[in-house]
């Protein structure tokens, strides 16, 4: 796989590929309707809906387009050659905000042993992922693996793997640098939850420094455990079909999938997954549970990541996901932090409040999502220029619905906090949201 690219983004799921093409085009509706209902909280030109839809699209609190605005285009399969050949990528880090609009979508299927979708999006710079989560809160029951590889135009390295299951990070692990690829660059890593059974063959050793956490020869690693040979991930083999969707005109209407698909599928083979698939990826199955997962390792040593003399993660940026194999002597040593803690169901949005607190459903002048919204708009009117109150607004959205929803109410407290309001209105703002979302502050 070629390196001059920033970013890629790819998923892979356990489920018919047709029944993937319809929930990405669900993906893509919420998708284009939260864009628009953020920008229509700042009134700009050529916004649909208003306030009250900024949080319901995806906190699914609500239904219907944002304030009956128009509908947005629809996703559609297009002709071949609509989009450069695979990976789908992001060539810069700039540019691509939360608020650039909805990604195209390639679907590549049967992939593997396991016959699985391969789904390819570009996707702008977040610890979670809301594509995925979304795509797996439309397949309920069905984990979706996502995998995150820099390239060489970012300036540091970026190498991620997340599971997402009914429209929750329940797995999540990555080593980040913005600042080079060197051992001694300033590494941030992300390791939250248990580990899944297909990183059983490649769980990183207690001492792991922070680089090593994830890294390409992990991904490889994962991908040959769940059936996929990390060389031809994104080859054009035969028997596999490769459909592009986008909202772009001349497309053809996304049931037309199912019959392309199925063409290229044999006689008698099931629709998606197969027998023989590792633990947790049969279509419908849940995750193995917590008990059966793999233990985390102990602790590594604390501070940033010492220099070593083995070759810098720089030096075989896309091993793992471009066929080095896992364990090969010139390819990192993988390594991990313990996964976090979390308290039973972290982040779930609590139901919203009866009509004697803050309002009912039936009435959107006083509903829950529209005092949240109104609220939220508040604090990035009084706090933030006026470029950036969109891209928080839709971040922090996509925060709440992937289920980071401690986070992402102290990230909102505080920025009301930072505003220039009277202290008094601030102090209100900010209990009033945890009153809304459930939280007791003691």
């Amino acid at each position: 796989m070629r390196e001059d690219f920033a970013l890629v983004d790819f998923a892979l799921v356990a489920a018919a590929p047709e029944r993937v093409v319809q929930a990405l085009g669900q993906v893509h509706a919420l998708q284009a309707r939260a864009g628009a209902a953020a920008a229509a909280a700042r009134g700009q030109p050529g916004a649909t809906g208003g306030r009250p839809g900024l949080l319901s699209r995806l906190l699914r609190r609500g239904g219907g387009a944002a304030g009956g605005g128009a509908a947005p285009a629809p996703l559609l399969l297009q002709p071949e050659g609509h989009l450069p050949p695979p990976p789908l990528a992001r060539l810069m880090l700039d540019g691509l905000g939360f608020g650039a609009g909805a990604t195209p979508f390639r679907i590549t299927a049967p992939v593997g042993e396991a016959e699985l979708a391969l789904v390819e999006f570009r996707e702008a710079d977040a610890e979670h992922s809301p594509v995925c989560a979304a795509l797996s809160a439309e397949l309920p029951g069905t984990e979706v693996f996502r995998f995150r590889l820099s390239g060489a135009r970012h300036p540091g390295a970026e190498t991620a793997f997340h599971v997402y299951l009914d429209g929750h990070a329940v797995r999540r692990t990555a080593s980040i640098s913005t600042e080079g690829t060197a051992p001694e660059a300033p590494w941030r890593v992300v390791d939250t939850g248990i580990p899944h059974p297909v990183e059983a063959d490649s769980l990183p050793h207690a001492r792991a420094r922070a680089w090593e956490v994830m890294t390409p020869a992990r991904q490889g690693a994962i991908l040959t455990s769940m059936g996929v040979e990390p060389d031809t991930l994104f080859d054009p083999l035969p028997g596999r079909v490769a459909l592009v969707l986008s909202p772009a005109e001349g497309g053809r209407p996304l049931s037309s999938a199912a019959r392309l698909f199925r063409a290229a599928r044999p006689d008698g083979a099931p629709d998606g997954g197969s027998p023989g698939a590792p633990p947790g990826m049969a279509p419908g199955m849940p995750p193995a549970p917590a008990a059966e997962r793999a233990a985390p390792s102990p602790p590594p040593a604390a501070g940033r990541p010492e220099p070593t003399t083995d070759s810098g993660p720089g030096a075989s940026r896309a091993a793992g996901a471009a066929g080095t194999a896992p364990g090969d002597p010139g390819s990192r040593s993988p390594g991990r932090e313990p996964p976090a803690a979390s308290a039973a169901s972290p982040g779930t949005p609590p139901a919203p409040p009866s009509a004697s607190g803050a309002g009912s459903e039936g009435d959107p002048g006083t509903s829950w999502e529209a005092e949240v919204t109104a609220i939220l708009v508040a604090a990035v009117a009084h706090a933030l220029p006026e470029q950036e109150q969109v891209p928080w607004l839709t971040a922090l959205t996509a925060r709440l619905e992937a289920g980071d929803v401690a986070d992402a109410l102290d990230e909102a407290r505080a920025l009301i906090a930072r505003g220039d309001r009277p202290e008094a209105e601030r102090a209100a703002d900010a209990a009033r949201l945890d009153a809304l979302f459930g939280v007791d502050r003691g």
